[in-house]
């Protein structure tokens, strides 16, 4: 399991209130992403990419086994993370008329303000992918909307864990790595605290985006995927290291949270405007 990976409704509080973190750079690529996301058919298109994929094999940190940093697109095998961009990625592309480059919107998803480079230039923190596609206008963190309390955690699970990341060379790269724990730490981050998903579930669409906090100190999210409405209950689509492929999940969200101990709430991210 990769770490943080496998590590509306009233619209009166802020989605996302967000300290200086980075410019967050729109490249000229994305620049017609606005008129994209403004389009009510991205939720269908992104549950109809996720059920396309339903049965590709699981792969854990595909992104980690490269020799070197690179746009990897690789429809065949996922883990959470991956999947979730993969489907945005060709959902976005295909509204924009531009399904031939669905490299340049797996990099603008993926990396730091768009620009591929070292292993760090990655975010490799779901909450900061959260807030970059946020700044980007591909969607919103509703969770404050739905009632939810404000995510205050130290973020430094891989400065703490340097073993679990070989390619974190030198003392260059964790001073750098330290630095976007920092600034992460001190976003503000609306969250659903476990106890209370079950009476938002009825709020949620398919489509949103599903990120899950934990309880594992230094770390914001052990896993995501798709919100997903199935005769009447919600479930949500998903990149399952349990089930070693792509599938929709059994139980609803909030009884599934309610198996993972380690899991202690809910982002909810809102693809579109």
């Amino acid at each position: 399991m990769q770490v943080f990976t496998d590590p509306y409704v009233l619209i009166s509080k802020p989605f996302l209130r967000v300290k200086k973190f980075s410019s967050y750079i729109i490249i000229p690529f994305i620049s017609c992403m606005s008129c994209v996301c403004t389009c009510q058919q991205l939720p269908q298109k992104i549950i109809d990419h996720s059920i396309r994929h339903l049965g590709m094999p699981y792969q854990a940190a595909p992104l980690d086994s490269l020799d070197s940093e690179m746009i990897h697109i690789n429809p065949e095998g996922f883990d959470c993370v991956t999947f979730v961009e993969h489907v945005l990625a060709l959902s976005l592309a295909e509204m924009s008329n531009k399904s031939d480059k669905l490299d340049s919107f797996v990099k603008v998803l993926r990396y730091r303000d768009g620009n591929m480079g070292s292993y760090l230039s990655r975010m490799h923190y779901f909450t900061e992918w959260i807030i970059q596609a946020e700044k980007n206008e591909i969607g919103r963190n509703i969770s404050f909307s739905l009632g939810g309390r404000l995510l205050k955690k130290e973020i430094n699970y891989m400065t703490s864990h340097l073993s679990q990341y070989p390619k974190v060379k030198n003392d260059s790269d964790i001073g750098i790595l330290k630095n976007i724990e920092s600034k992460l730490s001190e976003q503000e981050i609306g969250y659903i605290p476990k106890d209370q998903v079950s009476s938002i579930e009825s709020f949620l669409q398919s489509g949103d985006i599903l990120a899950f906090t934990t309880r594992i100190e230094g770390l914001d999210v052990i896993h995501t995927g798709f919100a997903f409405l199935e005769n009447g209950k919600t479930k949500f689509i998903h990149a399952s290291s349990a089930s070693k492929k792509v599938v929709i999940s059994h139980q609803t969200v909030h009884k599934w949270m309610q198996e993972q101990n380690t899991c202690n709430g809910l982002i909810v991210f809102r693809p579109g405007k």
